[in-house]
């Protein structure tokens, strides 16, 4: 997913781009059933629900946060600026996973 989001800067035909935002979509269909065992595994039984559902109302709260940032980024500097976002929010995904480290070696 990460891949194909790297390419929009340089698409410049739009059926094109609207072929790579397709594929994209399906790449983010795996994510959750894939997602939710690190969830499940790295909890106590007894908050299993609790995070559970705290991860699966994270996916559009991150979506609507990710949103309101990309349309400030590009009401203020351009529609083309907004095709170079994806290697922002990658780099502010990966730096965000860097300190549960140990936590995903442990599961």
């Amino acid at each position: 997913m990460t891949l194909i989001s790297l390419t929009f800067p340089f698409i410049e035909n739009l059926y094109l781009l609207g072929f790579v935002l397709f594929l994209q979509g399906t790449c983010i269909a795996p994510l959750l059933p894939n997602g939710l065992p690190i969830v499940t595994h790295s909890v106590t039984p007894s908050q299993m629900t609790q995070a559970i559902t705290l991860a699966t109302a994270g996916i559009p709260l991150t979506g609507a946060i990710s949103s309101f940032f990309a349309g400030q980024i590009i009401d203020s500097y351009g529609a083309s600026t907004g095709f170079w976002l994806p290697f922002l929010f990658l780099f502010i995904g990966v730096l965000s996973t860097i300190p549960y480290r140990k936590l995903y070696r442990e599961v």
